[in-house]
């Protein structure tokens, strides 16, 4: 009986993206959580299946293969689904203590790799905000927030998400105008102002 409850939550973890294989999804996962380089053509292929950790992950090991551009795509990319998700969980601190982490560990030599060049940096923020675009996020609570059982508002899932992207949009545009030593002391991460 539990095979069955586990095998149905699993189903409906993917069911708002037809092409989420749920068990090549915890599969590739625990390869990533791993360091292993072994699930990353997986994941690119349907990264819309995946918690956002899995896109930081994703980043640092296409990051230590050489693929940095690639990387920081798939870092924006996390990064706009981290913060939707801390928007939206009740217990935000959870999402937050992760996405600080991450971006305290992980994320350091991606952003310092970006900071270098600011035109490049900002073709990646364009790349991960053009995939985003293509592969929305959905208010599915497993996806946004790591909990299947958090309900989340459909409106005001919309609002968070629209802020979000506009916060990278505005990141985006503040790099723009920022000469070398502004680029350094950048945080690289999206600010958002409430």
């Amino acid at each position: 009986m539990k095979l069955k409850v586990m095998m149905a939550a699993l189903l409906l973890c993917g069911s708002a993206h037809a092409a989420c294989n749920p068990v090549q999804v915890n599969n590739v996962s625990a390869q990533l959580a791993r360091g292993e380089a072994t699930g990353l053509g997986a994941f690119t292929q349907s990264a819309a299946c995946y918690y956002w950790p899995n896109y930081y992950q994703t980043a640092k090991l296409m990051f230590d293969e050489g693929h940095k551009d690639e990387a920081l795509q798939w870092l924006y990319a996390g990064e706009i689904r981290a913060r939707v998700g801390a928007g939206l969980d009740p217990d935000a601190s959870r999402n937050n203590a992760l996405m600080v982490a991450l971006n305290q560990g992980l994320a350091t030599p991606l952003k310092a790799y970006a900071k270098r060049d600011k035109e490049n940096w900002t073709q990646q923020i364009d790349a991960a905000l053009a995939w985003d675009k293509a592969h929305p996020l959905t208010a599915q609570a497993k996806l946004v927030t790591g909990d299947a059982s958090v309900a989340i508002d459909p409106e005001n899932f919309d609002n968070v998400y629209a802020m979000v992207r506009a916060g990278l949009r505005e990141m985006r545009s503040q790099i723009h105008g920022m000469d070398g030593s502004e680029l350094r002391q950048s945080p690289g991460h999206i600010d958002l102002k409430r």
